[in-house]
């Protein structure tokens, strides 16, 4: 088996067990209000989280490959209502789908996503510098909307995303591509603004 497969089928299984306390936490606090019912709904799926790390474990197993148990971060949320654990969950669901998507990702459509990002960065911050105003506000409000409807990559925004899922060694090198992406599209189009404005000049003199 590739070794980098391998890795990643260990992480998944710490990733799976993570899922599996959590939803047992869920299935704690409504134990606790006497929710019976929802209570047994986490409990299911904690048990089918866990299932899902047993099937990758007898996977390695079967490969001949060695699994590492690392250890579990412990669920961190706010209790609030009886709702709170069923958003959280959904939440945590749709959370994994997108770091596991953004990371299995090509490191070329990463850097490409980046510099698109870094430019519409530059574009807001750019403009907000000329108009410190209203207008100038609505620039910033509407690139980091673009940036975000269109699925572009910012290093710091993604930072905060893969360390609540996932290892520092599993994300430092989309993350330096990211950076570098990012930092790639702000020169470019700065670069590319001060010549325009010394071909103006020029012009002009």
């Amino acid at each position: 088996m590739n070794a980098n497969v391998s890795k990643l089928l260990n992480e998944q299984i710490n990733k799976e067990f993570y899922s599996a306390y959590l939803y047992l936490d869920f299935a704690n606090y409504y134990a606790a209000v006497g929710l019976d019912g929802f209570e047994n709904w986490y409990r299911v799926q904690a048990q089918e989280e866990r299932d899902h790390a047993m099937l990758f474990y007898q996977y390695l197993q079967n490969n001949g490959e060695g699994v590492t148990f690392e250890a579990i971060a412990k669920p961190e949320w706010e209790r609030g209502d009886h709702m709170t654990p069923l958003k959280k969950a959904l939440a945590h669901e749709k959370l994994v789908t997108a770091i596991e998507t953004k990371l299995s990702d090509t490191y070329i459509s990463l850097f490409l996503l980046a510099v698109c990002c870094g430019m519409l960065m530059y574009i807001a911050v750019a403009t907000f510098k000329k108009q410190p105003n209203i207008l100038g506000t609505i620039a910033v409000f509407l690139c980091v909307s673009v940036f975000i409807l269109a699925g572009f990559e910012h290093c710091i925004a993604n930072m905060f995303y893969f360390g609540l899922v996932s290892t520092p060694t599993k994300y430092a090198v989309p993350l330096l591509i990211m950076i570098l992406g990012n930092s790639t599209g702000g020169i470019l189009l700065c670069k590319l603004t001060q010549h325009v404005q010394i071909q103006k000049n020029s012009e002009n003199a």
